[in-house]
């Protein structure tokens, strides 16, 4: 769906405001739902459509990194050249290891997240600090916008980081939030349990590995089944 269908469709199963005005009230509140339950989706898990390559500059002496603007979170890191990962520590895990391995300088092992710079973009800060220039490498997130009363007007552009084909969880969150605003809590609930559903179904597709081996142990009936038939027993 387009902004403006997905604003047409909200409003007529809802049956509030006018399909054709894009500038009255609840519009504005669709328009908040919307970006609000985009982040909540982007937030619930390292989605597969949402992977984005890093790449910084490194440079010898300097220890603090700032991401790419397009990265809103860091996945893995690794120095280019290098056979191991930079390993994430916490801050508790960093300060043991510098008093631990009080190296000045050398091949960065280590990192740990340090905020956010004055432009929202994400910074770290590597252990060893760089004894020679290279580059940082890895995956992280990808960062989304907030679309605007503008976008909406102008059609354009498409629903962020919402894959065409997840819509429908997108707008089951949006109507759940406006059958509330409309006082309707049994339609709120029915809408806001379909989105659960369909977003536990996303997380549970993606985070599928048709290569990973059973480790839990099989359940007792199936072990009493199978000493039975090892002792030529029927089970």
């Amino acid at each position: 769906m387009n902004p403006q269908e997905f604003f047409a469709i909200t409003k007529r199963i809802v049956q509030i405001g006018s399909v054709g005005d894009l500038k009255d009230r609840v519009t504005s509140d669709i328009l908040i739902s919307l970006n609000a339950n985009i982040y909540r989706i982007w937030r619930s898990w390292p989605w597969n459509w949402s992977a984005q390559d890093i790449s910084v500059a490194l440079t010898a002496g300097t220890a603090n990194y700032t991401m790419p603007s397009n990265i809103g979170e860091i996945h893995e890191l690794y120095v280019s050249g290098e056979t191991k990962r930079l390993k994430y520590v916490t801050r508790k895990e960093y300060l043991d290891w510098i008093l631990e391995n009080p190296v000045a300088t050398g091949t960065p092992e280590v990192y740990i997240k340090t905020g956010r710079d004055a432009d929202e973009f994400l910074t770290i800060r590597v252990s060893p600090t760089p004894s020679a220039s290279g580059t940082i490498l890895g995956w992280g997130k990808k960062r989304i916008s907030t679309l605007s009363q503008a976008n909406i007007e102008a059609n354009a552009p498409a629903i962020p980081f919402i894959p065409t084909e997840t819509h429908t969880v997108l707008l089951n969150f949006v109507l759940s939030d406006m059958f509330q605003l409309k006082g309707d809590k049994l339609g709120a609930q029915y809408y806001r349990g379909l989105a659960d559903a369909d977003l536990n179904q996303l997380i549970a597709a993606e985070s599928a590995n048709a290569d990973e081996e059973i480790n839990a142990p099989p359940p007792d009936v199936i072990r009493f089944r199978s000493r039975m038939r090892r002792k030529g027993l029927a089970a």
